[in-house]
Parts: structure tokens; sequence; C-alpha cells
């Protein structure tokens, strides 16, 4: 077995690679047609654990290899080019983005620092293709996670193979390739989010251009033959480009495609040229190629901020603007920045010196990371606007609020309201609108010498749903909170809150507060439902601090006129019509009562977004403190009967 080619240049690949990172570019920037061009990603997969392991097995072969010189070349290729875009995007960030955004940044800056990104965007974005995931510069970056976690391992195990498995390199790289292959493919279906970003689950695709690099299949030297597999290739990869969506269940079998196309591709190249390799040596491509990494790494963050600034989508003169300035800039990447790292005589070519300032750069990125994320997105940046800065300090929103607590049961908390020295009374229990809640809540408490507990968590309405697509509590969650509250008899009262309207199974949701309501009757507690507040039609507050920041005016930014952006009262009552009809019938029992936040937001029949220096929203859907202090009075009636 000899390393694939002999490791000769071969052309065609860096075309491979412009057709990769094009792909992906235009998906991302919403380019018509291009919606599988994500699987780019998955191209250089395949063509990363191709070059590396010719590289790799070659130096094994020849007693040259060593580890410190593998991290060399990967520092080298790797460092150059991406830490001027983490430092571009955090001056990007510090500039555009509020307390939240900035804070969740700060995380992703120390973890793609420390090549683990993949990780962080597992646990806190999710799904690669929702809106959060839109908002964060660094997303992209979780592939090089992916990259470098294989290779802290790969090549130590090709090394284990040649010193004590006799070279049996084709049957311990196929096992490998078949497990993390079984596993993505079970993965995708069970938990689709750690299947996208893990690389126990990506392992099989770089393994894949091990295998083509092994040569244990003679290359083609039939013409013909040659240039069909080829053009089955791209055809594999064109059709996945065009045809896969964010609704394309991805990795599992879908990035065969993708994957067996780049694999046949790189095969058939190493019997020679095939008139598939020639069209991808085009000179154009090729040179595409050459700075595909940079184009990759500057595409994503430049998207993001023209979108986050312009709080639109990019019109499609913009995004060829934006594609046009991401090739500029990453050739003055690639030729300013690269190169000199990688030529004959490069920067820092002693390796001791370059290991050194690359954990200085490590060290210091994390530091950075680390000392936002601590200040909690440093809202002293906008200390000179009392309004702004009020809600960009809010208390509610810090997670120190929710620190502390009862521990109700897994994953639960009820956490105190009201008067400290007094026994609780009531219990607030209900997802993040709950929480918007609890500040006016709590001070009409204390008015009122009294004391509660609030029960919240994100997107968890206070409700058991079975067979909804709706975000649920576990029936093991749910039944720890109701004993909770039925073994503390001195919370006469509860007190739900929720998200409540929009497009929820109805029957379903509405037949779960019935049966949440039924139960606490049953236990012999009072039962407050609060109809949610109004929602915006389009996220005021954002654009009130972009104007601040940005130095514009805020009906420049807004898509149509202020007033007609704060709904309507007969909108309200639409949007809410399953919940306040479902409420009203739940009412009958002297045992319930209603309370409308929304009636003292209300203004000339439209619902006010801010009043008096006052913003009363953190978004277009949850109250700040100044709001939730502003409709406090509604709960007045509450402890008056008390």
């Amino acid at each position: 077995m000899q390393p694939a080619s002999n490791l000769f240049y071969r052309a065609e690949i860096d075309g491979l690679r412009a057709i990769a990172v094009l792909a992906v570019i235009f998906c991302h920037a919403g380019v018509s047609g291009f919606s599988g061009g994500f699987v780019g990603v998955d191209i250089f997969f395949v063509i990363s654990g191709f070059l590396i392991t010719s590289i790799i097995l070659k130096e094994i072969h020849i007693g040259e290899f060593s580890i410190a010189r593998f991290y060399e070349r990967r520092i080298r290729r790797i460092f150059p080019a991406l830490y001027p875009v983490i430092l571009a995007t955090f001056i990007g960030a510090w500039y555009l983005f509020h307390v939240v955004p900035f804070k969740q940044f700060a995380e992703s800056i120390a973890t793609t620092a420390l090549f683990c990104s993949n990780i962080l965007f597992w646990l806190k974005a999710g799904d690669y293709f929702g809106a959060s995931s839109a908002e964060m510069p660094l997303l992209h970056t979780w592939s090089l996670a992916v990259e470098e976690q294989f290779y802290i391992v790969f090549p130590l195990f090709l090394v284990a193979i040649n010193q004590f498995l006799k070279r049996k390199y084709f049957p311990w790289i196929v096992a490998m390739a078949i497990i993390s292959f079984a596993v993505s493919v079970y993965g995708v279906s069970e938990n689709k989010s750690a299947t996208f970003y893990l690389a126990p689950t990506r392992a099989w695709e770089l393994l894949v251009g091990s295998i083509i690099a092994l040569n244990v299949i003679s290359s083609i030297k039939n013409d013909f033959l040659r240039s069909s597999i080829a053009v089955l290739g791209i055809v594999f990869i064109g059709y996945s480009v065009f045809s896969y969506t964010e609704a394309t269940p991805f990795p599992g079998t879908a990035a065969l495609l993708p994957v067996l196309g780049t694999g046949l591709l790189l095969f058939s190249g190493q019997g020679g040229s095939s008139v598939v390799g020639q069209i991808l040596s085009f000179r154009p491509l090729v040179f595409t190629g050459l700075i595909s990494y940079s184009l990759y790494l500057w595409h994503w963050p430049l998207l993001v901020f023209s979108k986050y600034y312009l709080m639109r989508v990019l019109t499609p003169a913009e995004t060829v603007g934006a594609i046009v300035l991401t090739f500029i800039v990453s050739y003055s990447s690639w030729k300013f920045i690269e190169q000199p790292f990688r030529g004959k005589n490069p920067v820092f070519a002693n390796r001791s010196c370059l290991f050194a300032v690359a954990g200085l750069f490590m060290t210091v990125t994390v530091v950075a990371g680390i000392i936002v994320f601590k200040k909690n997105g440093v809202p002293a940046r906008f200390a000179d606007n009392p309004m702004i800065f009020a809600v960009e300090n809010d208390p509610v929103w810090k997670p120190e609020m929710w620190a502390e607590g009862d521990l109700v049961g897994k994953n639960v908390k009820a956490v105190r309201l009201g008067q400290e020295k007094v026994s609780p009374s009531f219990v607030l229990w209900g997802d993040s609108h709950a929480g918007a809640l609890s500040p006016g809540l709590s001070s009409v408490a204390k008015r009122h010498g009294s004391s509660g507990l609030i029960i919240s968590r994100g997107g968890f309405p206070p409700l058991l749903l079975n067979g909804t697509k709706t975000q649920s509590y576990s029936k093991q969650e749910f039944e720890d909170i109701l004993r909770f509250i039925a073994a503390h008899r001195e919370l006469k009262t509860v007190i739900l809150a929720a998200s409540w309207g929009g497009d929820q199974e109805r029957d379903e949701y509405e037949s779960s507060i019935q049966r949440t309501v039924n139960k606490l009757l049953s236990m012999d507690r009072d039962v407050v439902l609060v109809a949610d507040v109004p929602r915006m039609k389009y996220d005021i507050p954002h654009a009130m601090f972009m104007a601040y920041l940005t130095g514009r005016v805020l009906q420049d930014i807004l898509p149509s006129q202020l007033e007609d952006l704060l709904p309507t009262r007969a909108e309200y009552l639409k949007y809410n019509y399953g919940a306040l009809k479902v409420f009203k019938k739940i009412a009958a029992n002297p045992r319930v009562r209603i309370v409308y936040p929304d009636s003292m937001l209300l203004d000339n029949n439209r619902y006010r977004v801010f009043k008096d220096n006052q913003l009363f929203y953190i978004d277009s859907g949850h109250l700040s403190s100044a709001g939730s202090k502003y409709v406090s009075p509604v709960f007045e009636p509450i402890f008056q009967s008390e």
C-alpha cells in the first residue's frame, strides 16, 4: 500500500474545494437553488481526511512522522486565518450586540479558541437551521472543532495500527467508519442536533477520505470509465446541493450522496485526468479553492452582521455585495496572513516559538470570552442611555436571578418572590412569560407583606402535553411540581402564566389547561389564570437599541410606521382567542380568577411598548422589569382578597 498518488499536487482537488465553499456561501446567503449547499462542509471533511491520511501515512512509512510536526502544520494552516476572524467578530459583536447575544458570543469565542464550539452550539443553539443560529457569527466554526477533535485521535490511531496491528489500516478504518455511520443514522432520528454537531457522528465522513487515501483499490486506467465515475460523483454532489433543504434529515443516510460523490471524484483522479477533473482544474475554480478556508471563515460573520445591522434579510444587490466583500477580505487574508505563515521562510519558523504564540492567542481569547461572560455581556456599554441600560441590565434576565431556590424535582427549582421572611402563600408557575411577570408580582406581594414562589422554565407552559409538538415537561417533572404544591399546604393560590396564544395544537393544548386547573382545584387550591401580554409585530426594543447604537433614526430601521407595528385590541383577541375562550369557561368556577395584564398596556386601541423613558419589553413578546411593574396593578385583587 502507498499513500494516495504519492502526494503530487492535484489541481482538481482545489477546484472541488471551490465547489464546496461556493455551495456553502450561496446556501447561507439565501441564493435561490442552493438550499442544500450546507453539504459543502461534508465535501471538506472527505477532502481533509484524504489529504491528512496521505501525509501521515507517507511520513510513518519513511520513519519521519512526528506529532509535533503534525500539529505545527495544523497551527500554520488553521490559526493565522482564524484569529483575525475572531478579533473582527469580537469588534463587530461589541458594536452591534446587546447583552444577551454578546454574552452568548463570549461563550462562542472561548470555545472556538479551544476547538470545542461544536459542543457549545449543540447544547445552546440546538437546530443549526434555527432562527437563533442565524445570529451567531462564529456558528460555522463547529466544523473546525469537529476536524481538530478528529485529529487529536486519528494520528495516534494510525501510529498504533502501524506499530501494533501489522499495518492493517483498511479493516480498522473501515470498521470505525461503519460504527460512526451507524451512530449517525441512528442519531438523526433520536437527537438531530447532537448528530449534526458532534465529531463521533461526523468521523465517518473524514474516514471515507482516509479509505480512499489507502489505495487498496487499483486506480482506473480506462479514460471513459474514469470519467464516468467522476461524472457520477459530481451528479451525487449536485443533487444534494440543489435538492436538499433544511427539512432534510441530516447527516445520516442523506450525507451519503455528497460524501460518496466526493469520494468518487477523489478516487477517479488517482488514475489520471477526467473530463470532470479538467473542468475542476479551471483556473478561477482552483484559485477559489486556494482561498476557500478564508472564504469559509469570513463569509458567515459578514452575512450575520449585515443582517443584524439592517434588521432584515439582504436584498439581491446587498447579497452580491456581501459575497464580493467576502472574496476581497478572504484574498487579503490568504495573501498577507496565511501565506507568510506557510511559505519557505515562514513567520515564527522556530516550532517552540510558534507553539508559544499559538498558546498565547488561545489563552487571551479564552480569557476575553470569560470576562465578557462573567460581566453578563457588559451592560455598562449603554450606561449613557437610561432606558436601554435599564433593559440591558435587567436582573430578571440574568442567570443569578434563578440560581438560588428550593429544589422541586429534577431540573425544577422554586425561587422566592415578595417578602423574604414570610411564609410563602402563592406560587407563580409558567414559562419565560411567567418569569417576565415576576418583578411586578413580587413588588405587589411585598406591599401586602406577602411572599411566594416562582417555578419557571423558558418554553415550558405549566401543562402536561401528550402527543403535541409543543415543548412540555416530562411526566415525572410535572408530577414533581404538583407533589411539591400538594406538600406545601401554605401555598393556597397557584398563578398560571404562559405564552398561551398562537398555533399550538389547539384541542390538546386547551384540554391540558383544563386538566391542570382541575388537578389544582382538587388539591383545594385557588387558581389564577394570567392572560398573556400582547406580542409586538416587530422586535421594537431591538430596533430602538440598534438606532441608539448606530446613530440612526428609529423610523429608518422599522419596516413601517411605529404605530402600525403595535398590535390592536382586535389582533390581540384573535391571537389569544382559544386560550381566552377556555379561560372564561374555567372561570365559571368561583375558585378560578382571570387577570388581564394587557389592559394596562392598551392606549387608544393599540398596545404601548414604552412610556416616560421606560421600555416595557425586552423583545417582541417578553416584558422587561419596568413593563412587569407597570402592569402589576392587575395582581392587586389577589392579595386584597386574602
